[in-house]
């Protein structure tokens, strides 16, 4: 009797544990349109769903990725006020030397171009962004992941990290 009692006092602390627990949707993300399928120019760059900007542990949203020889892949997360703050992008786990470019809401463009396999970071604040008054309503981050060379093909992984701001 005495198990029995024990097992039915751990199953709701065991239900509260898989509750808390993270599934892996952080990765998930629209892809490109059926005309497109890959994500190699602007205009097809495949969405990334924004991560929740009010964790004060920060809260990320990214993809795995391949890249072939000669290619660019784009990506996109759109960001409102609720998902503003600070902001950082990883490249991370490559399996050959490539590159991240982030393009923000003004077309200005951050290069990170590190050696060999080694993660690549850019730093990005989105505090402009309003609910009311001058700032803009949401606002676009485009990322690009392209090869050091045109033979650069590999694996990666891209990360984008919020913090509150």
């Amino acid at each position: 009797m005495r198990p029995l009692i024990r097992m039915c006092c751990l199953l709701p602390v065991l239900g509260l544990a898989a509750c808390g627990a993270e599934d892996d949707d952080s990765f998930e993300q629209q892809k490109a349109p059926a005309t497109e399928p890959a994500n190699h120019t602007v205009d097809s760059a495949n969405r990334l769903r924004a991560p929740y900007a009010y964790n004060r542990n920060g809260s990320m949203t990214g993809v795995y990725g391949a890249l072939e020889a000669g290619e660019s892949d784009y990506y996109s997360v759109t960001l409102d006020f609720f998902d503003a703050g600070n902001h950082q992008i990883w490249l991370k786990d490559l399996s050959n030397d490539l590159d991240l470019e982030v393009i923000d809401w003004n077309d200005q463009s951050f290069l990170s171009q590190g050696s060999d396999i080694s993660n690549e970071v850019i730093y990005l604040n989105t505090g402009s962004v309003g609910f009311f008054g001058d700032g803009p309503d949401e606002v676009r981050i485009l990322m690009r992941v392209f090869g050091k060379t045109d033979t650069a093909a590999g694996h990666f992984t891209l990360e984008f990290w919020t913090y509150d701001g």
